[in-house]
């Protein structure tokens, strides 16, 4: 806890040095508004220009809020809340901030925790007994930090082939009820670390279980309601109305206009909150004075996850740390529908970017750098990496390796722990990785990824044994692959093997594949035989890449045989990102 008392020492000293007097903030201010560049050209014009291409009424657009010590020092609309009915934004614009509503959610169960009410160690069993029993507890704290291996919600839910996560009426129970299916986990607790939006509705379940409050009701009452949050809330139910709020667009398809995209779903904790830049500024001045939960709060809200082997993780309560140009960020963000936002803190520099916008996709991150660039010009330390080469990597050999050396690496590589794999080629003459990431030799087998701290150490344990490679990622633990023989063309009889109905009691559904066209198809038929016929789409066609092993969209499948050869049962993971891992589905017989 060490560091992170200092982090609330330093934000107190910070904040009282620039409000020594009420006329001494507004001279502050006023220097920040008047700030020019070379050119003549204020600061607040510099940060509209960044957000030009939305400043108009044919286009929604954004909400920004530049905030010092948790004081907006600039905030700023641009485009359209609502295109139909022309309706402007503002920064009193109400938007679905997504993934940023688990900021609050995690100060909702952290304010619990500080009370006694529950602890951040605790099973959590011991308020979920419907979840089952994985053999080693996962705790509130594994869910607080993505370190649970429960997995994610989204992806279950659309193989389980029920109603969609963003339905009408849709609640945190019809999660829960799915999540207590599954046999299996991602990973033990504590043994990594991966996003999962489904930590956060156990979350919200939690909440309302300890304290006797939903999540919406316990927010505002303990966080929203003492900060005068007045335009922020957990959105549990869809046919609330919700004043001048934004509607969420998805871009023209070719020949139309905007599409609206906004969730009905009413299922909150990783979601859910409908806030304003300027009810932001009110949560970040708490961080500076704390009137919700005290320094306690800031503390425990600012302390990292830390792995079973010790290893501090980049999150804290959601929150995710980081570095640009040199200085650290904390931050956190969010894309759902027809909304993109990103919420960013420069704690060293007591300097906070909100950009809340109604359409998607939108680099909305890269628009809250551009931000806080222009305010901390003269902050940044250029710490833009160098490009890797031969020359500038310690230990490199300047003269390139043989085609006939590199050779031995080319091939496809199978991290059977995280269900994912990796192709090396060599390209005009370097290895690459899946022919685009260029790779330059370090010596005794070794390589590093142009531009990025990535390596890859190749052996050979044996004879008869296969390749293995070991890829590590700034010096961090190592994910462990090896080498396996590609799959030849496959013909439609021996896909064949591969053909019939395969039920999995995690999802209660029913996923088919058929041969055509000589090609093996997918049909995830929601108990429906009839549509497989109606469902054959291209990302649904499956490849299969080495041994019993398919790709196919967004699929990784690995088939199963019994002692006479027979296919019995498969498991699904997707891919690249392994949110979902190993979902069983078993062969019906007919």
């Amino acid at each position: 806890m060490k560091s992170s008392t200092c982090y609330t020492v330093l934000l107190f000293t910070m904040k009282r040095l620039m409000l020594m007097t009420s006329l001494s903030t507004l001279v502050v201010l006023n220097v920040w508004s008047q700030q020019v560049d070379t050119n003549g050209v204020t600061l607040t014009a510099q940060v509209d220009a960044i957000f030009a291409q939305y400043d108009n009424r044919q286009s929604p657009g954004c909400a920004v809020a530049v905030m010092r010590t948790g004081d907006i020092i600039y905030k700023h609309g641009y485009g359209m809340a609502d295109l139909q009915h022309d309706v402007p934004i503002t920064p009193s614009t109400p938007f679905s901030v997504a993934s940023i509503s688990k900021v609050f959610t995690g100060a909702s169960v952290a304010l619990l925790a500080l009370e006694g009410k529950l602890a951040l160690d605790d099973d959590i069993r011991t308020y979920l007994p419907e979840m089952p029993d994985y053999g080693a507890p996962i705790t509130i704290r594994d869910l607080v930090d993505h370190t649970s291996g429960i997995r994610e919600q989204q992806g279950l839910l659309s193989w389980a082939g029920g109603r969609p996560w963003d339905a009408p009426n849709f609640t945190e129970w019809d999660v829960v009820e799915l999540l207590a299916r599954q046999r299996g986990l991602n990973f033990a607790p504590g043994e990594s670390m991966l996003y999962s939006n489904s930590n956060y509705t156990l979350l919200a379940v939690i909440v309302k279980r300890v304290s006797g409050k939903t999540l919406r009701e316990f927010a505002d009452e303990r966080i929203f309601r003492p900060l005068e949050m007045t335009s922020t809330h957990f959105h549990d139910n869809h046919t609330h109305l919700v004043k001048g709020r934004a509607a969420g667009y998805l871009p023209p398809r070719e020949g139309g206009g905007y599409r609206i995209s906004t969730s009905l779903s009413e299922a909150v904790g990783p979601t859910g909150v409908i806030t304003t830049v300027e009810d932001l500024a009110k949560w970040e001045r708490n961080i500076f004075e704390p009137r919700v939960g005290g320094s306690d709060l800031i503390d425990l809200l600012h302390t990292r996850g830390q792995l079973n082997n010790g290893k501090a993780t980049n999150k804290a309560f959601h929150w995710e740390f980081g570095e640009y140009k040199g200085l650290r960020t904390i931050s956190a963000g969010g894309a759902l529908g027809g909304f993109s936002s990103h919420y960013l803190r420069f704690p060293d520099q007591s300097l906070s970017v909100a950009t809340l916008c109604n359409l998607r996709p939108v680099d909305v991150s890269g628009l809250s750098r551009e931000v806080a660039a222009l305010y901390l010009a003269n902050d940044f330390v250029e710490t833009e990496p160098a490009e890797v080469t031969d020359q500038s990597i310690p230990g490199a050999r300047e003269t390139l390796v043989s085609e006939e050396e590199l050779a031995r690496y080319v091939g496809l590589y199978w991290d059977d722990e995280n269900e994912s794999l990796t192709r090396f080629s060599v390209v005009d003459g370097k290895l690459t990785r899946g022919g685009v990431a260029r790779l330059i030799p370090l010596g005794n087998h070794e390589f590093q990824m142009v531009g990025r701290p990535v390596r890859f150490t190749f052996s050979a344990p044996g004879a008869g044994e296969p390749l293995r490679m070991q890829r590590s990622y700034d010096g961090g633990p190592g994910q462990d692959y090896a080498a396996v023989l590609e799959a030849e063309t496959t013909t439609a009889t021996e896909l064949a093997q591969y053909a019939g109905r395969y039920y999995s009691e995690e999802l209660d559904n029913s996923w088919t594949f058929i041969v055509h066209d000589g090609q093996l198809e997918l049909s995830r038929g929601m108990h429906n035989p009839e549509r497989i016929a109606s469902s054959r789409l291209g990302a649904d066609v499956l490849q299969r890449v080495f041994s019993d092993t398919f790709t196919g969209g967004s699929h990784l499948l690995r088939f199963t045989r019994d002692q006479g050869g027979r296919v019995t049962s498969f498991t699904v993971s997707t891919t690249p990102l392994g949110w979902v891992r190993r979902v069983r589905f078993v062969k019906q017989l007919r």
